[in-house]
């Protein structure tokens, strides 16, 4: 045989193991990871619902919702026919793995908290789990006796952490205060896929049995008249998620697609189908890829009387309808080194039609994480700049600015922050 067909072979060997698309630049803001159970792999749609492609040679774990962490890092589940014994993986935005977390039981659902930790349910130990995002184990998150077989769980606008569990047919919905103990448990019978918290204070819940999204306010007490539902575009209700626009997003896990309603703050019929024609096969949990800003942070560290100046380069991950916006130091200089290089944010008003920028407030008190090893609390305001439509619906992040303190009884920071540049 010719040297000519032996490369040409070998060139369509590599073909058939590549990735169907490229990701060299990354992942873009505002497009939608569905992790597709059918076919045990991630798709990736964009804004309008296009499909876009798969990511190749990733085997999705059991049915969860990933999620995207400070570094812009892509946290799954691996688990089932996977090889190797259960875990938590991550991946960079050209499908690279880049973290492994092994661990030594089966784990539920997953989802990103203060500090740019992981918290992790067990429903076989009846426990939360939590680790540093280089997979260092910080030991229980939540280990109360109330808390049986947890399984869906976030982090709240308020800080607290909300944890589903299934115990018979009823689903005890339960909200744990910053240091792990139970403060609020409600009783439901729907069967709970997703939660989603929002920026205004509300919880939206999928329910698989319902062909609904629940919706309940900061006093956990539902909302029945903001109940959202269509049968036509959602059955099974299996994963949700806000789309950059603040629409909600839904996958219909046996209509094998992802419904959209543009107005969540409306309950009804509004619904419709957002991903019309891809190769989805029941679809379960969703993220969508958050806007990331390069920002610069100037400021005054006072340590024991010592003033140090700093000026760091860092990265703003941000989605502004949920209550969460994620800062990572990108260069361990000062500010790193003596205030931690992660942290995540929670709290900001209600960016829903309107006009002006978004702004963002709030508070991080340090629980179960090391970031500000040496400081009591870290606050943060910012003005996110958005582009609107004519309605007044956000349509893209463009850039931030604000002011960043940090503080305890002998160490004082405060800076100011400024985008750089957008990386996506």
């Amino acid at each position: 045989m010719s040297r000519r067909p032996l490369l040409l072979l070998f060139a369509l060997a590599l073909a058939a193991s590549a990735p169907s698309r490229a990701l060299a630049g990354g992942y873009q803001a505002g497009h939608v990871l569905v992790v597709s159970e059918g076919s045990q792999e991630l798709l990736e749609f964009d804004r309008k619902g296009e499909y876009v492609g798969t990511a190749g040679g990733i085997y999705v774990g059991p049915p969860h919702t990933p999620a995207f962490d400070p570094e812009g890092l892509l946290w799954m589940i691996r688990g089932g026919s996977l090889p190797g014994e259960p875990g938590l993986v991550a991946y960079d935005s050209s499908w690279v793995q880049v973290r492994d977390i092994p661990l030594a039981y089966e784990p539920g659902d997953l989802w990103m908290g203060p500090g740019g930790t992981l918290w992790v349910t067990s429903p076989a130990d009846d426990v939360v789990y939590i680790f540093g995002r280089t997979g260092t184990a910080l030991g229980y998150a939540v280990n109360d006796p109330a808390l049986l077989a947890p399984r869906q769980g976030a982090q709240s606008a308020d800080g607290h952490v909300l944890v589903f569990a299934q115990q018979g047919a009823t689903q005890t919905f339960h909200a744990f205060d910053e240091a792990g103990i139970v403060e609020k448990t409600v009783n439901g019978y729907f069967r709970a896929t997703a939660i989603l918290p929002s920026a205004d204070g509300r919880y939206l819940v999928a329910d698989w049995d319902d062909w609904s999204v629940h919706v309940f306010g900061p006093d956990y007490i539902e909302l029945a008249s903001a109940k959202i539902a269509n049968a036509a575009v959602l059955r099974n209700a299996s994963g949700i998620a806000f789309a950059l626009d603040g629409a909600l997003l839904a996958s219909s896990y046996t209509q094998h697609s992802v419904a959209r309603f543009p107005d969540p703050s409306q309950a009804g019929a509004d619904g419709e189908t957002f991903t019309a024609a891809s190769p989805l096969q029941s679809p379960r949990g969703l993220v969508v890829v958050p806007k990331r800003l390069q920002v610069r942070v100037r400021g005054t560290l006072l340590e024991s009387s010592v003033r140090i100046k700093v000026d760091e380069n860092a990265v703003l991950s941000i989605l502004p309808h949920t209550p969460q916006a994620m800062l990572l130091f990108k260069y361990s200089g000062e500010i790193a080194s003596r205030l931690g290089d992660a942290f995540v944010l929670q709290g900001y008003q209600d960016p829903d039609w309107g006009t002006g920028p978004v702004r963002f407030h709030g508070t991080q008190r340090p629980a179960y994480s090391n970031a500000f090893p040496n400081f009591g609390f870290a606050s943060i305001g910012l003005e996110i700049d958005v582009k609107r439509s004519a309605a007044g619906r956000i349509q893209d992040v463009e850039k931030a600015s604000g002011s960043f303190h940090a503080a305890n009884q002998n160490n004082l920071f405060h800076g100011t922050v400024k985008t750089v540049k957008a990386l996506n």
